[in-house]
């Protein structure tokens, strides 16, 4: 059936000529950073557009094989076959903190005594950012979205691993530094299942992520 769906859905589309609906995967930093901006988009060309997002922690295939998502953004990939992908964009760690605080960068032998803000997805799933040298440190809090890291990390001396780009667009007013250590780039991907592929409306809402993560890509290499 899935087959056969994707077959009959090659059709032209027009995106303001029927409502469309889609659930995501994302936790709060790709949520945020990319998706406002789609709405934006469709409200601005009078396409009706309804969006539903579910955490994606660390995410699975039968997530989306399941339909209980039309799409996952993460950097962590399920490995099948019938699960497609696409590059959205790279990203590197830095070091996020409270500039009024810290009046220069933390230095690598300061982050050896910091205490650390962490993200913690549930049963032990942290996001894997700390790097080796830190990788001993016990967070002195752990958080279960990213949202939480802005509210402990203000008006103290906590410090937090985080993406690049989500620290230069989604955690003022903290600021981000190059991290101080060797690290390495990771990618954010966009997944779906194969029999979405050439459906219409889906097409679209991938053209228009795409889109908008080369921005963001663009921006932050400023």
């Amino acid at each position: 059936l899935d087959d056969m769906k994707a077959m009959t859905d090659a059709r032209v589309f027009d995106p303001t000529s029927e409502p469309m609906s889609f659930t995501v995967a994302a936790n709060d930093f790709q949520r945020d950073i990319i998706f406002p901006e789609l709405v934006r988009i469709a409200r601005n060309s009078e396409i009706s557009l309804t969006l539903s997002f579910m955490p994606s922690a660390i995410p699975t295939a039968s997530m989306l094989r399941e339909s209980r998502c039309d799409l996952i953004v993460s950097p962590v990939r399920p490995d099948a076959s019938d699960i497609y992908q696409t590059r959205l964009f790279d990203d590197g760690l830095g070091c996020c903190y409270d500039p009024k605080v810290w009046k220069k960068p933390p230095t690598m032998k300061q982050l050896q005594t910091a205490d650390f803000v962490t993200v913690d997805f549930g049963e032990g799933a942290g996001h894997g950012l700390m790097p080796k040298a830190l990788a001993n440190k016990v967070p002195m809090i752990a958080v279960p979205n990213f949202a939480g890291i802005v509210s402990f990390i203000e008006g103290t001396d906590l410090v937090s691993i985080q993406s690049i780009v989500m620290g230069t667009r989604a955690l003022k007013p903290l600021a981000v530094s190059a991290a101080p250590f060797k690290t390495q780039t990771y990618t954010m991907y966009m997944m779906w299942h194969r029999r979405s592929q050439m459906d219409p409306a889906h097409v679209w809402l991938r053209k228009q992520i795409q889109d908008i993560s080369t921005s963001i890509e663009s921006q932050t290499q400023r």
